[in-house]
């Protein structure tokens, strides 16, 4: 996997849905002059914090940025390139929901300089979209594919595992469907519940029950196996690309590189300070009209450091550089891995390389009990 050059990225977090899902927290607010207000506050917080800054990555993210109207989601990516220096090759890519996707919006996007899409099309079962809460259909899935990809050719999906009410047999349906389309990036996520969602009032009411340990496992096991067949690498623990079209954006944080975050919610990050914007929308947005503070900072302490550096590296399938945990915190630091690894006889779960550390596929089934080995 080849090094990113360590400039900034740049993540824009655009908080609006059209409809609240089951699964997450996002703002469900949407207005013509919300959108307006949250575009001015966005060009606030650019004058402000952009201080001749290069980008290699942009990354438009967070609820639905999509439903974003074009002219002020055009403006926004004008702005972002008249105030700082873009690289020639920078990916810059933007979330959508299939029921946002038409001909005209995919054609206005690219020619905006958008070059990779991110579609969240999270299952080809109605039966689950509706179990998520998604407002969209398969059939939308489908129709938002086979437009965007007559357009792009740097394209990923989305699909969520784990769901109570699926099996293995829904899970290989899913596979299926995505050898229709010659995707290049397919990221699997687990079913995670969020407090204040409608899916953790349902699980806390006991309408469901989580699916066990066991079962995870399968299904983890029977998705790496087919999309490895298929010719995806797992670069990433829940990511997996053909032909190297890695997530140029996604890495940078993996592989702690410096990047900015716009937005509400976003979070910034330039060793040693993390900055966290406030996440209310109406608050971001008074805060900056008003010159108020819209972000907390915090200084990365030399532990927090190097358990972010750990469960971030590890993630990747090249995994932990020596030389950068002796550069950073010194070659005992790297002795004592070594040492818990070879006395907790975990010689199954891990690759140790001369210059590396890194998972193997046994290990990323249960890497969370792992890493706490580390850490504690």
């Amino acid at each position: 996997m080849k090094d990113l050059i360590e400039e900034n990225h740049l993540y824009v977090h655009v908080p609006f849905c059209r409809k609240r899902c089951r699964y997450c927290d996002f703002y469900s607010t949407v207005g013509v002059n919300l959108f307006e207000e949250y575009k001015e506050a966005i060009f606030k917080e650019i004058d402000l914090v952009f201080k001749n800054e290069h980008f290699s990555t942009i990354y438009f993210g967070g609820g639905t940025p999509s439903i974003l109207p074009l002219n002020v989601l055009e403006q926004i990516v004008k702005k972002i390139y008249t105030t700082s220096k873009i690289s020639e090759d920078a990916e810059i890519t933007l979330e959508a929901n299939p029921d946002d996707v038409t001909e005209g919006r995919v054609q206005a996007w690219k020619n905006m300089g958008i070059n990779r899409i991110s579609l969240g099309v999270q299952s080809f079962i109605d039966r689950e979209l509706r179990w998520l809460g998604r407002t969209h259909t398969v059939k939308q899935n489908f129709l938002s594919l086979e437009i965007v990809m007559k357009y792009f050719q740097n394209v990923s999906i989305d699909l969520i595992l784990h769901l109570p009410i699926s099996t293995l047999n829904e899970i290989e349906f899913n596979i299926e469907c995505i050898k229709q389309f010659d995707i290049s990036h397919v990221s699997v996520y687990g079913l995670t519940v969020e407090k204040g969602t409608s899916l953790a009032r349902a699980l806390k009411n006991k309408e469901f029950t989580l699916i066990d340990e066991e079962m995870q496992r399968k299904e983890l096991i029977y998705v790496h196996s087919v999309l490895t067949s298929m010719g995806f690498e797992r670069y990433e623990v829940s990511n997996f690309a053909k032909n190297g079209m890695f997530s140029k954006h996604n890495l940078a944080y993996w592989l702690g590189h410096p990047y900015i975050g716009l937005g509400p919610s976003a979070h910034s990050y330039r060793y040693p300070i993390r900055r966290a914007n406030v996440s209310h929308l109406l608050r971001y947005i008074r805060n900056l009209r008003t010159n108020q503070p819209w972000y907390e900072e915090d200084v990365l302490t030399s532990d927090k450091h190097w358990i972010e550096m750990l469960m971030l590296r590890l993630r990747t399938k090249e995994g932990l550089k020596k030389k950068e945990v002796i550069d950073t915190f010194g070659m005992n630091q790297w002795d004592r891995l070594i040492y818990i690894i070879e006395t907790k006889k975990l010689g199954d779960y891990f690759y140790v390389l001369d210059d590396r550390i890194s998972f193997t596929d046994e290990g990323v089934l249960v890497m969370d009990s792992l890493l706490l080995e580390f850490v504690f």
